[in-house]
């Protein structure tokens, strides 16, 4: 019997015979160069060449990061967020990335997690949290592709932060 591997993206979970960024991207529309999965200790795998390295199949299943086919110019630096449990308080966590000199983002440098409850679910508030943690001062949440979170209609909807 083949070994699966259980990958999550943006909320779309499926299993997987093969593994690779090649699969990843043209299932969830991702740029290939810019994979990244991460385990359930918060682990980064990236990709070598031949494989994702080590990945220890109990620690699944595996969260897929990674920029939009499609993307527009990012700023300087991004964060990319998912949410970690659904409970009353929220564990959000985040990951500080500089962008590389073709502008796509790099490897992860900075791991952190931010607990918020419903209240606290405002993308200032959360900005606020972020920029209390040593090294992320003055830089805002953005999505994968760069783009920082505006606080609209859209992010102010429960849906958001479900």
């Amino acid at each position: 019997m083949a070994q699966l591997f259980e990958v999550t993206y943006n909320g779309c979970r499926c299993q997987l015979s093969r593994l690779n960024p090649t699969v990843l991207s043209a299932l969830f529309r991702l740029e290939k160069t810019t994979i990244i999965l991460i385990d359930a200790d918060d682990t980064v795998f990236l990709w070598d060449d031949e494989r994702f390295d080590k990945i220890e199949m109990a620690k699944q299943p595996l969260m897929v990061e990674g920029s939009a086919a499609v993307h527009l110019p990012p700023p300087g630096n991004c964060y990319s967020i998912r949410q970690k449990a659904l409970t009353q308080t929220k564990q959000l966590a985040v990951q500080r990335v500089l962008r590389s000199d073709n502008g796509k983002p790099g490897i992860p440098v900075q791991l952190v997690h931010i607990a918020i409850t419903r209240e606290e679910a405002k993308v200032p508030k959360i900005n606020e949290k972020l920029q209390a943690i040593a090294g992320f001062k003055e830089l805002l949440l953005c999505n994968v592709q760069g783009v920082p979170f505006s606080d609209d209609e859209a992010t102010q909807s429960r849906i958001f932060y479900a």
